[in-house]
């Protein structure tokens, strides 16, 4: 992050010069912004990524706005540039850019081949009239995306700055010292790094339907931008009651078209095969027969005829495809295991025939192995699995945790390294038996390190996709899970007990500008204390009966865990600028204190029955507090729901 760059610097009384001043003759800078003027940024029209990296660079000028109050102005004519610029583009894909390639001017050779890496170098005059460029060379789109929002890191912006309100420094000045821009990004450690949008009414279903109308274009250009902020490419979309390829304003397929500007690879989820959203078979049945039965033994023509639509619909689009068939609504197909394997096989035949047909056979597949399916795949002692049918040999296998962030198989050493991959489907939310979790964080950075780096050591590196629900609150373990995909080298394996590191840092670039760096740091371990609070036992499974209040003092201990969880969340708050306070509250107060007070109501109900039991008139004491606690919990979801982000909430 720059800091200070438009502050008067400490005065050198010998030479009458600032010792900033007098570095400044030796060291080279690049002036992003000075003296209200904004660096130009060109990109090339003619480039094949031109609409993605229109609209990346369009977002990159916004966020310079936010910081300095200038925005660049974006050209696409090579004869308008002139003093400082920025240039972005993809090797191959900007005219520009491969002309200072080709003269020797940008060495790109230390990334030539990799899939979505970027060189950021300054250049001095790159050409007729400008006197240096701050160059971004992606080896394909998302690495020039991806290197243009480093820069936007580096001045001070969030990738949270839309998602949670977190708004950067001001300043005037954008002045950076060469040295800090010159560098050279790694290849990402897993192919495919993405979320899921699940469970996604009413909470995130309401907000949308506010907030945009629909799960449409506006709304996925918001998530697109988050996606590629956080160094992810995947996306698995809202589909409870949504259709992602039907649901665009402008068009009805407008959310794909944008994804594909963006350079986000879609999929669909575990159950929703060849582009088709769960919910669009019983809109659309009568177009393929009379039936509504989601039944491949017993609607075999009318299913195929829907697949094969989905296929022609999203055929041109970048997709990771989904394989294979699950009951309706997500639930269990109908036949014994042996009847279930071989409809799969015939399922399975079928949609590598319909992609063939369409020539995309070679387009990436992936089959989920979850709940029942797991069954399927490893076979049991009476009937053979799928996993050593050859014609899967082509296919991603998406494995999964148990729902609940422990991962239930890995590949035997034997099979690792198997041509098209393996992935893991992680859970940071849930819907389902044998309960439900779906309101705050629950899962500690330490248990998602553990077995997230388990899969990558044991060869899971293809795809990896978490279920978020509805985005947020999951900022914190959203970040670390897309940050460990993409550099597992700084934050896997080797890197024992850094998950405190990381959400030190996370906290910083949230809030350290606002806050001194004690506060910042107490802030980090109030998310640590209170998501290890929500880890040992989830918010939906808290009863009055859980904590004892007569073996070992539970309740009273835990008790005191969480008042002084909330306490500290009140502490902090009264740290926080006014500029910053709807941040704090949607990354830090809202998630610990709503935590801390399900915990606390749920143990006052437990003393106020233990002592109505007793005849006690302290039950009426734990009766009024239960009731207090009842009261702040609604309290704090209003404010939450429409008390921030100028009224409009964030669910």
């Amino acid at each position: 992050m720059i800091t200070n760059l438009g502050l008067d610097a400490e005065r050198d009384g010998a030479s009458g010069t600032s010792i900033e001043q007098q570095a400044a003759s030796a060291v080279k800078e690049l002036k992003l912004v000075d003296q209200g003027k904004a660096a130009r940024i060109y990109v090339d029209p003619k480039g094949k990524d031109y609409n993605g990296l229109r609209r990346v660079a369009e977002s990159f000028a916004s966020d310079v706005r936010l910081v300095t109050g200038e925005t660049p102005e974006i050209l696409t004519d090579m004869g308008q540039l002139e003093g400082t610029v920025v240039i972005a583009g993809s090797i191959g894909g900007n005219d520009l850019v491969d002309t200072l390639i080709a003269a020797g001017k940008v060495d790109v050779s230390a990334i030539q081949g990799k899939r979505e890496c970027y060189k950021i170098q300054v250049v001095e005059q790159p050409a007729a009239g400008v006197d240096k460029a701050l160059v971004i060379a992606g080896t394909d789109k998302r690495g020039t995306i991806y290197g243009l929002y480093s820069i936007s890191e580096m001045i001070g912006v969030s990738p949270w700055v839309y998602w949670a309100d977190v708004v950067p420094e001001k300043n005037p000045a954008l002045i950076i010292p060469d040295s800090q821009l010159n560098r050279i990004s790694k290849e990402p450690s897993v192919k495919y790094r993405g979320i899921f949008l699940n469970d996604d009414w009413p909470s995130l279903g309401s907000w949308v339907t506010h907030a945009f109308g629909d799960f449409n274009e506006d709304f996925y250009e918001k998530v697109f931008e988050l996606i590629l902020r956080l160094k992810g490419n995947y996306l698995w979309p809202a589909m409870w009651s949504a259709e992602f390829s039907l649901n665009g304003r402008s068009s009805p397929i407008a959310n794909a078209k944008l994804a594909e500007e963006y350079g986000i690879v879609m999929g669909t989820s575990h159950h929703e095969p060849l582009f088709r959203a769960g919910s669009e078979w019983q809109k659309v049945y009568k177009q393929y027969g009379t039936s509504n039965l989601w039944d491949f033994a017993k609607n075999k023509e009318a299913i195929t005829a829907f697949w094969e639509d989905g296929i022609k619909r999203n055929k041109s689009f970048d997709n990771l495809i989904t394989l294979g068939m699950r009951g309706e609504s997500d639930s269990a197909l109908e036949g014994s295991d042996r009847e279930n394997i071989e409809l799969l096989k015939d399922i399975i035949r079928i949609q590598k025939g319909l992609l063939k047909k369409y020539k995309l056979e070679h387009a990436p597949q992936i089959l989920a192995v979850y709940k029942e399916v797991e069954k399927y795949w490893y076979g049991t002692a009476e009937v053979e699995g799928l996993k050593d049918w050859e014609v899967l040999d082509d296919v991603t296998i998406l494995l999964a945790d148990d729902n609940f962030g422990n991962l239930r198989k890995i590949p035997v050493e034997h099979e690792r390294h198997r041509s098209a991959g393996w992935g893991m489907y992680y859970h940071f939310d849930y819907h389902g038996g044998p309960h439900s979790y779906e309101w705050l964080n629950t899962s500690p950075l330490e248990k998602t390190w553990e077995q997230m780096c388990m899969a990558f050591d044991y060869g899971i590196r293809e795809v990896w996709v978490v279920n978020v629900g509805d985005l947020k609150p999951m900022e914190l373990p959203i970040s670390y899970f897309l940050d460990l995909a993409y550099d597992f080298d700084a934050w896997g394996t080797g890197a024992i007990n850094r998950t405190a590191e990381y959400t030190n840092r996370w906290v910083e670039q949230q809030f350290g500008h606002v806050v001194e760096q004690e506060t910042s740091r107490a802030i980090a371990q109030l998310l640590a204390d209170y998501t290890r609070m929500n880890g040992r036992r989830k918010p939906e499974i808290i009863y009055p009966s859980t904590f004892s209040p007569l073996h070992n003092n539970e309740a009273q201990r835990v008790l005191k865990q969480a008042i002084n969880i909330e306490n500290a969340a009140d502490k902090y708050d009264e740290l926080i600028p006014e500029s910053h306070q709807d941040a704090y509250y949607q990354l830090v107060y809202y998630p610990a204190a709503a935590s801390a007070n399900v915990v606390k109501m749920q143990i006052y109900a437990g003393l106020n029955s233990l002592y109505a039991k007793r005849g006690s008139v302290l039950a009426n004491t734990y009766a009024t507090l239960t009731n207090e606690a009842i009261q702040r919990d609604k309290d704090l979801e209003q404010i939450y729901n429409t008390g921030i982000s100028g009224g409009n909430g964030r669910v």
